[in-house]
C-alpha cells in the first residue's frame, strides 16, 4: 500500500471517473509450491491433514491445495531482486479523492478452485464502486470497492476478492464536529 500521506488528491467526480478502470495485470514470481504451502501451515499451525499428506488431499481435493490465506502471497513481489524491487500499488491507494487517511472495511473472498502446485498465479483488480461523502465517528470521506480477480497461468478463475476502504480526513484534521 502507498504511504498515506503520498495518496492522490482529487475529487468525488475524478474518482467516480475512474469506476471501471482495470489495473495492469500483476505476475506472481513464484509457483505455488508443495514447500511453501507446508511452510505456511506450519506458520500458522494449520494442522488440516490435506496439506501435510498427499493421499488425504487427493482425497479430500483431488490434489494438494493451497490455503485460502495464500491467496495474496502468491501475486506480491518478491521483497528484494539483485536488480531491484518491483514497486507496486493498489489501485485503490491510486483512486484521486479528498482525505488523508485509508482503513479496510470490508472483504469478501469467494474462491472458485485451490491454487495448486505448478500454477503461477495472476490478479486484476478494477474499481467498481465509490459512494458519495459520507460521515463516520471516523471522520468524512468516501467508501471505495474493488474487485480483484486471481487467476491460475491458464486462465482458470480461483478466487473473487471484493475490498471496500474508507478514504477519509479524520475529524481532528477538519476541525471539531
Amino acid at each position: 500500500m502507498a504511504d498515506q500521506s503520498e495518496l492522490p488528491k482529487g475529487t468525488y467526480e475524478d474518482a467516480v471517473a475512474m469506476i471501471g478502470v482495470q489495473q495492469q495485470i500483476q505476475f506472481g514470481e513464484v509457483p505455488v509450491s508443495l514447500a511453501l504451502i507446508r511452510v505456511f501451515a506450519a506458520t500458522v499451525e494449520d494442522p488440516n491433514p490435506a496439506y501435510w499428506d498427499i493421499a488425504e488431499a487427493r482425497r479430500l481435493w483431488g490434489g494438494i491445495g493451497a490455503p485460502p490465506g495464500m491467496l495474496h502471497g502468491w501475486v506480491m513481489p518478491l521483497l528484494w531482486r539483485p536488480d531491484g524491487r518491483e514497486e507496486r500499488t493498489a489501485l485503490s491507494a491510486r483512486i484521486p479523492l479528498p482525505g488523508t487517511s485509508l482503513i479496510n472495511v470490508s472483504t469478501d473472498v469467494e474462491y472458485f478452485d485451490f491454487a495448486r502446485p505448478g500454477d503461477t498465479i495472476n490478479v486484476t483488480e478494477t474499481m467498481t464502486a465509490v459512494s458519495g461523502e459520507k460521515s463516520t465517528r471516523l471522520g468524512v470521506g468516501h467508501f471505495v470497492t474493488t474487485l480483484a480477480i486471481y487467476r491460475t497461468g491458464t486462465g482458470a478463475r480461483i478466487a473473487d476478492y471484493r475490498n471496500t476502504l474508507f478514504r477519509y480526513t479524520p475529524h481532528d484534521q477538519d476541525g471539531p464536529r
